[in-house]
């Protein structure tokens, strides 16, 4: 069966509903979600898959909770079964008033139902059953049917084509069910009543209660009397009193809507084989208690003790001075680099305002064009229009994982340049550093952390106790906080082994960062008023799986919240085409069919279609050929393209990878090739001509190098 039918786009395109198909015999509705979980049905027509869905979604709009069928009424299964009958009456009237297309599919596949015994029996012994059930009938498969009815009962559809409301359906339920009550209770006082007369017993509970045989002359009249009379309507309407109640047991109820529902969950069994797993994208969290401010980081590292255990394994060593020799060799090194940025980007914004540019007519004439009136028309001033340029912004989160301590140094090194790049031309930015090893909170904290499973459904992405996004640089800090963080932020990268604490590195929580991105870009983006955000993730490697809760059975029958991994839904890099994993994100209104190899590419996927930012990405790759290569097809190349392409990086450096979700993703080569150069060398005073044209020539070529790769940026961002 196609999941992903027509209808189903037709619905969600104008409600706030998340349609999701499970393993489970019969769907559901999530009221706080607005998540509909519908069975995966197999040997179905499609016009009854459309029939059903519709039917589904209908309640799921018009529907609160204690009106769905699974939902127990206090007043018994038997009312329950009438207010079924009632409310199903209302909600398909509703959906195929606002999705007329839905009528005929409706009609169409109740009457192939009716056709196949899914009422419990055929139309003529449904004539013969009490009046719920041949309104049940009636509604669902239409005048037409050959269902029987009164004048009396008549004046009951009336009344249901006329609700609108669920207030309006519960009191025609409480009325026809008393009623119907009432009737069975005195014709069970009239049996009692002839037993106790007659000394006879009660006739089977099979026969028709009709007194004076008048049950066996009904069934032979019915049969002349419905033929060529299903299309008008009037023509239901029989003589009164015709028909009892047949309810058996101890209240009334509806034969018909139980015999549907079971024949449905029969009958369109689910596929035994069809694995699936629905993810949701949380958008309901708090991201701001993810995210440990500057001011926070700052007063962390006001004493350098408290950010590396040990610090060249000599506890002798100024750590200030250490910190304060690395900012002013950066500044020295990098003052050139960072104004050929602030150059590049100016002459790139000004090309494209005036590639914007266009000329327009002032109405006032020209005193010079004048005297040309008499053959040329256009004799009035122009202006040249230049629109205003976009506001840009900057987020860049910096990946702060174990395997990063070989190029933490030089990667901070290309950071900074970016961010004084920003701060010179000011735009807006935030830095963060994307975590999983922070020091567990307080307890209010965590506290808070668990509320975030109390409202959550099954299989909610929750971001893991220990994950932050540590934020080291903002364009709200002053002078000399800026300074400060590049002091202890530089120490940290040439250090970074060293570091203690909440600074330690560890995980690479990428995909959690993805997952609440858009909230951050969000607040970031009203804060600041700025049109476009350029976000910049910068990683050494795969992404971690992101936390997920779920539902598990716990002892005694309590049910227990637990934390899972995307993995565990996604068996990592499986290859099986009858699984089913589909990710879905309420906000954006979007849903994905993913596989482990490719959440990540997803998620950005995502993050890029709901902000609209511009996503660019970098990824510091292996000196090593064969780990490169394995890198390079896990983005889906060939063994022979991610050759090539380990060839092109070890020749220019950096490329351009395709297809990995982001708007631009560059591969970096590690190590020296990653430091930053302005051209700047240094030789010993005897050297010789030769040993200076050599460095000359090496520093030159670093400084080609850098530029262009910071050259690929500007153009993102002019």
């Amino acid at each position: 069966m196609n999941l992903q039918k027509d209808i189903l786009a037709k619905l969600l395109a104008t409600e706030n509903l998340t349609v999701v198909h499970e393993n489970v015999r019969t769907a559901s509705f999530n009221v706080k979600e607005r998540i509909l979980t519908l069975p995966i049905w197999q040997d179905m027509e499609s016009y009854t898959y459309d029939h059903l869905v519709g039917h589904e979604v209908g309640h799921a709009l018009y529907t609160p909770t204690e009106g769905w069928h699974e939902s127990v009424s206090t007043k018994g299964a038997g009312y329950k079964s009438y207010l079924n009958v009632i409310e199903d009456a209302r909600i398909e009237r509703m959906i195929q008033t606002r999705y007329p297309g839905l009528r005929r599919e409706f009609v169409k596949s109740y009457k192939k139902m009716l056709g196949e015994g899914f009422f419990g029996d055929d139309i003529e012994s449904i004539n013969n059953y009490d009046l719920i059930d041949r309104i049940n009938v009636y509604f669902k498969c239409g005048a037409s049917s050959g269902v029987k009815l009164t004048a009396d009962e008549m004046k009951w559809v009336r009344e249901i084509e006329a609700a609108q409301t669920w207030e309006q359906v519960v009191d025609i339920a409480d009325r026809m069910y008393g009623a119907a009550k009432e009737k069975m209770e005195e014709e069970r006082a009239e049996q009692q009543d002839s037993m106790e007369d007659d000394g006879e017993g009660i006739e089977d509970e099979n026969s028709n209660h009709f007194e004076d045989g008048e049950g066996d002359d009904f069934d032979e009249d019915q049969e002349g009397d419905g033929e060529g009379e299903e299309d008008d309507e009037s023509e239901n309407e029989v003589e009164e009193d015709q028909f009892e109640p047949k309810s058996k047991g101890n209240e009334p109820s509806s034969k018909t809507d139980n015999a549907l529902r079971d024949s449905i969950a029969n009958e369109y069994d689910t596929d035994p084989s069809a694995v699936v797993s629905n993810l949701f994208i949380n958008d309901k969290l708090d991201a701001k208690q993810f995210v440990i401010g500057y001011k926070e980081v700052l007063q962390r590292t006001q004493n350098l003790d408290d950010v590396w255990a040990t610090f060249y394994h000599n506890q002798n060593v100024d750590r200030e001075e250490l910190v304060n020799k690395l900012y002013n060799e950066f500044m020295a090194n990098n003052k050139k680099t960072i104004n050929y940025l602030v150059k590049e980007f100016e002459m790139k914004k000004s090309a494209s305002n005036y590639a914007r540019a266009y000329v327009s007519k002032t109405g006032v004439i020209d005193p010079v064009l004048m005297n040309s009136y008499k053959y040329n028309d256009d004799i009035f001033r122009k202006a040249t229009i230049v629109p205003d340029g976009k506001n840009h912004g900057m987020i860049m989160y910096l990946d702060w994982s174990g395997s990063m301590h070989r190029d933490m140094f030089n990667t901070i090194e290309q950071t900074l340049n970016l961010v004084y790049f920003c701060r010179q031309v000011n735009i807006p930015f935030r830095v963060y550093a994307f975590t999983n090893a922070w020091e567990i909170a307080t307890t209010e904290w965590n506290l808070n952390y668990m509320k975030m499973f109390e409202s959550a459904p099954q299989f909610h992405s929750v971001p893991d106790r220990s994950f932050r996004l540590v934020e080291f640089f903002s364009n709200k800090m002053n002078k000399m906080q800026f300074a400060r963080m590049t002091k202890v932020l530089l120490g940290l990268g040439k250090n970074i082994t060293y570091a203690s604490g909440s600074f330690r590195l560890n995980g690479t929580p990428l995909q959690t960062t993805l997952t609440i991105a858009p909230a951050i870009h969000d607040l970031f983006q009203q804060t600041n008023k700025v049109d476009i955000v350029n976000t910049v993730f910068l990683t050494d490697g795969d992404s971690h799986p992101f936390t997920l809760v779920k539902d598990v059975e716990g002892y005694e029958g309590k049910t227990w919240r637990a934390l899972a991994d995307s993995n565990e839904f996604l068996g990592y890099g499986w290859r099986n085409d009858t699984r089913i994993v589909n990710l879905y994100d309420n906000a954006a209104k979007k849903k994905y069919k993913v596989t482990g190899v490719n959440l990540t590419k997803t998620l950005l996927q995502n993050y890029i279609y709901r902000t609209g930012s511009n996503a660019i990405g970098y990824r510091i790759m292996s000196g090593n050929k064969n780990a490169s290569i394995r890198e390079f097809e896990g983005f889906g190349m060939t063994w022979t393209a991610a050759n090539e392409m380990w060839e092109e990086l070890k020749k220019e450096k950096y490329i351009n990878i395709p297809g990995a979700g982001y708007s631009k993703f560059f591969a970096l080569k590690g190590g020296k090739e990653l430091q930053t150069a302005n051209g700047h060398f240094e030789v010993a005073e005897d050297a010789k001509k030769g040993q200076i044209l050599s460095a000359f020539r090496k520093a030159n070529k670093g400084k080609l190098i850098s530029r262009s790769l910071l050259n690929e940026f500007i153009k993102e961002v002019a």
